[in-house]
């Protein structure tokens, strides 16, 4: 086993990273070449770690490749199971089984943090869209929630919110601005969008329960 911030094998998976935002200061991870842990035969190397998108989000993931070639993919729920990569790779190995075998067995065993829900019915559906993506809502800054159930609240098309603050979020970190403002700048441009629809519908009381349909932007 190997561990490196600089291993070429980081290389190999900044697009994967960078399609999933995470802000690549944050990545940790091990690499794993014992051909006994791999799930294809070709695979060259195992990456396996945490890191953080640039929603504040942590996510695990486990990556194989051959050389600069992705073979598979995998984002743990909870995240922290990738942090149990050593034991699960001695266990791996002794019971004639790949890495990644073992970690979702152990992901499928693994409770998941509980949060404090609110707003169930919008927050559920909200939350259940940002999980078709491989993202927890739950874990995104409070202000960018606060905004995405407002407007979820008043609209509906909670899919489409969701796209867009996707599309908001790729848009600065394709940017210029410096990776160590864009979690600030994604923050302060949903904190500006939930201003925006708070001053438009002063005094009005959002319904929270029947915004299942969407209704088109006024």
């Amino acid at each position: 086993m190997k561990q490196s911030h600089a291993f070429p094998a980081f290389d190999a998976i900044k697009p994967w990273l960078r399609r999933n935002l995470v802000d690549l200061n944050t990545t940790v991870f091990a690499t794993y070449d014992d051909k006994r842990l791999m799930a294809n035969s070709s695979g060259a190397i195992i990456v396996v770690g945490t890191a953080k998108r640039i929603t504040q989000e942590t996510i695990g993931f486990l990556i194989e490749i051959d050389h600069a070639r992705i073979l598979l993919t995998k984002q743990f729920r909870p995240p922290r199971v990738a942090t149990w990569h050593k034991q699960d790779a001695l266990k791996a190995i002794e019971a004639n089984r790949s890495l990644i075998s073992i970690m979702e067995a152990r992901e499928r065993t693994t409770k998941p943090s509980q949060h404090k829900k609110s707003n169930i019915t919008v927050t559920a559906l909200v939350s259940a869209e940002f999980a078709k993506k491989n993202c927890r809502f739950e874990e995104l800054d409070k202000n960018i929630q606060e905004a995405i159930i407002l407007e979820a609240s008043l609209f509906g098309r909670i899919p489409r919110i969701v796209e867009a603050f996707y599309e908001t979020a790729s848009q600065i970190y394709k940017s210029n601005v410096r990776a160590t403002e864009q979690t600030r700048c994604l923050i302060e441009a949903w904190r500006q969008r939930g201003d925006l629809f708070r001053h438009s519908f002063q005094g009005a009381t959002p319904d929270l329960t029947e915004r299942n349909t969407p209704r088109a932007r006024k």
